[in-house]
Order: structure tokens, then C-alpha cells, then sequence
């Protein structure tokens, strides 16, 4: 008789370890804080690098769901053993609604030239497309 030497592979749920669920709320809770010291400190300085931070992130999020689309759409059987990656790359579209709203408040920060517009037109002054030409002169 033949024996074999198999044994059931049990797969159970990922549970972080305590500590690794401590480290992570601590880093939350120290992002959290470094973002209010920042609006009060240099509010200029925190949307830019928000700003930037957001766009690199959501490049990586769209570039993810392109990457799945493009390999549905021609039924590529290779990219199932890393298709995990993209997928998680992509779960951050939720995120990235959240964040978009967040950004939306600093606003005023990084487009001065949209508050000096605004103001421009509260007090009455109406805008033709003459104003909205670059002049050479200026440049140089």
C-alpha cells in the first residue's frame, strides 16, 4: 500500500498582534496631531504637501484600477497570482473621497490667485477676456 503524506491545509484569518494594532493607532493619533499643529503653524506649507501627498496616492489607486481593467478586458490568465496587489492598491478609492473632501477646506491655501479673483468680483468688477490674456511684457 501507498502512503501518502498529505496533511489539510488549514487557512485561518489574519489577526494583528497587539502591539502592531497599538503602533498603528499611536502613528493615527501622532498624524492627527502634526496635521491641526500644522494649520496653525504654516498653513501654506501643510496644503501644498497635502495636496501632493493626495495626488501621489490616488495615481497609484487609478494606475491599480487601470492595471485590472486592462488585464479583464483582454483575459489575462497571468496576472492572477499578483492581481492581490493592484486590488488592495485600488481599495483606496473610498479613502480617496475622504481625503478629497479634507482637501476641499484648504482651498484658499493653494489657489491664492482664485481668493484675489472672488474678491475682485464681490466688489463689483466684471472680468472681460482681455484681463484674462498673458502679455509678454509682463513675463520678461
Amino acid at each position: 500500500m501507498s502512503s501518502t503524506h498529505s496533511q489539510p491545509l488549514k487557512v485561518t484569518k489574519f489577526e494583528a498582534p497587539q502591539a502592531l494594532k497599538s503602533a498603528i493607532y499611536s502613528f493615527i493619533i501622532i498624524g492627527i496631531i502634526t496635521f491641526v499643529l500644522g494649520i496653525f503653524k504654516n498653513p501654506e506649507r501643510l496644503w501644498t504637501s497635502y495636496l501632493t501627498s493626495f495626488y501621489f496616492f490616488a495615481s497609484l489607486a487609478c494606475g491599480a484600477m487601470l492595471f485590472i481593467a486592462i488585464n479583464y478586458v483582454t483575459k489575462a490568465g497571468w496576472s492572477v497570482s499578483i492581481r492581490r496587489f493592484p486590488e488592495a492598491m485600488a481599495s483606496y478609492f473610498p479613502v480617496m473621497l475622504i481625503s478629497s473632501l479634507v482637501l476641499i477646506l484648504g482651498f484658499k491655501f493653494l489657489y491664492v490667485d482664485n481668493q484675489e479673483f472672488e474678491d475682485a468680483q464681490a466688489n463689483g468688477f466684471q472680468f472681460d477676456e482681455g484681463c484674462l490674456e498673458i502679455q509678454l511684457d509682463e513675463l520678461m
